[in-house]
């Protein structure tokens, strides 16, 4: 599950549209290797991934829901990969 997660952060964060909050915590997490593979994600106290500000001028015009739907696709595998999880 995890070496999921991390391809779909890789191709998203590729594609330099996209950001991963900052860690909150200086560790992982007690029962966790520092050197664990994913330390980076269980220094965060909470996880979402957001885009660049959308320009006025696309805020204010039909374009939005395009530029929305373009995200939600995009973000789809991470909607998919959570879902997958929780259903376990």
């Amino acid at each position: 599950m995890g070496s999921e997660l991390d391809e779909i952060l890789a191709l998203l964060l590729k594609t330099g549209e996209y950001k991963i909050n900052e860690e909150h915590y200086k560790r992982v997490p007690k029962g966790y290797d520092d050197n664990h593979k994913r330390a980076g994600l269980l220094r965060h106290n909470a996880f979402y991934i957001h885009t660049r500000n959308i320009g006025q001028e696309i805020l204010s015009s039909p374009a939005l829901v395009n530029v929305c739907f373009e995200h939600f696709q995009e973000m789809l595998p991470v909607k998919q990969w959570l879902a997958k999880v929780i259903q376990q």
